[in-house]
């Protein structure tokens, strides 16, 4: 399917693959684009927070080529979903028995939206192979009644060491913190 022009979704959609060349593509309600080809935004960016994307491509290596937002991303049937330029996910990213890989020039990015941090789950062997960047918006609000600005973030993060943080997030009040004394 070739789209020129703008279109808004109304329903669900069944697709093979997608070139998005001009326009925009949007989703008026919670809608699901299901494909087992690939997906190309190259005239725009195609922002739909509130759509799914569910990947079929039945063993088969399917591609992600533009700039895509998403509130859900579903990859399945032993795919292999390729991030070739950038694809934000603000709700959840499930991956079932099948593989994302975002290329070293690519991003997939993990936001949030009205309902928190976005999730992943992986099941069956599911596996992301390249990097993928968490964005966290902290509220600038003291906690409590003090003056200093005061954030704690719990969040799972497989695979990453302190030492990773330091530098990007002020750590204090351990050993290897910016500042291990504390505050």
């Amino acid at each position: 399917m070739v789209v020129n022009h703008d279109v808004v979704m109304a329903s669900d959609v069944e697709f093979s693959t997608l070139v998005l060349s001009e326009g925009a593509l949007s989703a008026a309600t919670d809608v699901t684009l299901t494909f087992d080809g690939d997906i190309h935004a190259t005239g725009t960016n195609a922002q739909l927070p509130n759509a799914t994307l569910h990947v079929l491509g039945n063993g088969a290596e399917n591609l992600v080529v533009g700039n895509w937002a998403v509130r859900e991303l579903h990859v399945s049937n032993e795919s292999t979903l390729i991030i070739h330029d950038s694809l934000e996910v603000n709700g959840h990213l499930q991956i079932d028995a099948s593989t994302v890989v975002v290329y070293p020039s690519a991003q997939l990015l993990l936001t949030e939206n009205e309902f928190g941090r976005a999730t992943v789950m992986r099941t069956d062997g599911g596996s992301v192979e390249g990097l993928v960047t968490r964005q966290l918006i902290l509220p600038a609000t003291p906690n409590r009644n003090m003056s200093l600005v005061e954030q704690r973030i719990a969040i799972g993060l497989e695979g990453v060491q302190v030492s990773e943080l330091v530098g990007d997030i002020p750590t204090w009040g351990f050993a290897g913190a910016d500042d291990p004394s504390g505050f």
